[in-house]
């Protein structure tokens, strides 16, 4: 493809009205393919640098979410390269489960900080410290974006996407906040949950000591207090939140490594399957879109001993060709 031809098609997705909803998709499978590469990034960079406004923190928190939804394999750590740090911020497109993604635009330019990536594949788990020694505990399929040191940042602000447990140093002085695509949320020294994948409809924020306060992203900028053992869900689709009690000792085995469900969809059992596991599953939804299960399973119990019991439940036979369960 000539360089030219990319070009175009950058310049008329930018323009938004050339494309249906079905188009940006195409555009979102074309911009993530492999072929290319080089020249898409170079448009991109291109961009970029025609635009006439400043970035900020989070246009590069923005930005790497990008480059992890182009890369999804990659468990890194790395700085944000030379170029991006001084180039001026541009409305950037990538689609992922049919959202589009804006870059953040602002007039003025702050110092920026150098941000740091944590990515943790399918499969995997880990336990990382922030520069405050704040404790945090990633679950898989997620990544958690955060200053190289928290020195001349007023606030001790990570972004997230996916799941993790963060035991907060405490600092007064220095609020420590999380930022999700639906929720903030801030807190002094506490032990909390956040769980905010990009694929799911709703997230999760699960307190267990102290207190955080949930800024939930929706039109009314509504606030919410959490007290220990209450957990907000908060959805997408409605922009509203509910605040629930929960079992704490089950949340707690969960995050030790048990997989449990209470009155969960066959849909969320699989979802929690491919993370856990690193599979994907095919099978027919709407057959599948009715029932509700309550399951426990030991930590290290095998995916063949969980299919076998949900086959006996939801009645289906199954087969895992390399990487794939397929149910029928």
């Amino acid at each position: 493809m000539a360089a030219n031809s990319i070009r175009n098609i950058f310049r008329l997705y930018t323009h938004g009205k050339h494309f249906s909803l079905r188009g940006k998709k195409l555009f979102g499978k074309w911009l993530r393919a492999s072929d290319h590469q080089e020249e898409k990034e170079c448009q991109i960079k291109s961009l970029w640098d025609e635009a006439d406004c400043q970035s900020t923190q989070e246009t590069y928190t923005d930005w790497r979410r990008l480059q992890r939804q182009l890369h999804p394999h990659k468990k890194s750590q790395r700085l944000l390269p030379h170029w991006l740090q001084a180039a001026a911020a541009v409305v950037l497109l990538a689609i992922t489960a049919g959202s589009t993604y804006w870059l953040t635009r602002q007039h003025h330019r702050p110092e920026v900080p150098q941000l740091v990536e944590m990515f943790i594949p399918y499969g995997e788990r880990s336990n990382i410290f922030l520069p405050d020694s704040t404790e945090v505990q990633l679950n898989s399929g997620s990544l958690l974006v955060y200053p190289r040191q928290f020195d001349h940042c007023e606030t001790r602000t990570v972004y997230l996407t996916g799941e993790a447990t963060f035991r907060v140093k405490k600092n007064p002085q220095k609020p420590f906040i999380v930022k999700t695509l639906g929720v903030d949320v801030q807190a002094l020294g506490t032990v909390f949950t956040i769980e905010s994948y990009p694929d799911e409809i709703f997230s999760k924020t699960t307190l267990e000591e102290g207190s955080v306060l949930v800024s939930m992203k929706n039109p009314k900028q509504e606030t919410v207090i959490l007290e220990p053992n209450e957990q907000l869900c908060y959805s997408y689709t409605e922009q509203t939140g509910t605040v629930n009690r929960i079992d704490m000792t089950l949340f707690k085995m969960a995050r030790n490594g048990y997989l449990i469900f209470e009155h969960a969809t066959f849909s969320e059992i699989a979802d929690a399957l491919e993370r856990e596991f690193s599979v994907k599953f095919q099978y027919d939804a709407i057959r599948h879109a009715e029932g509700r299960y309550n399951l426990k399973f030991l930590p290290g119990e095998s995916l063949e001993s969980i299919l076998g019991i949900l086959r006996q439940l939801a009645g289906f036979r199954y087969k895992i060709q390399d990487n794939n369960v397929i149910i029928y």
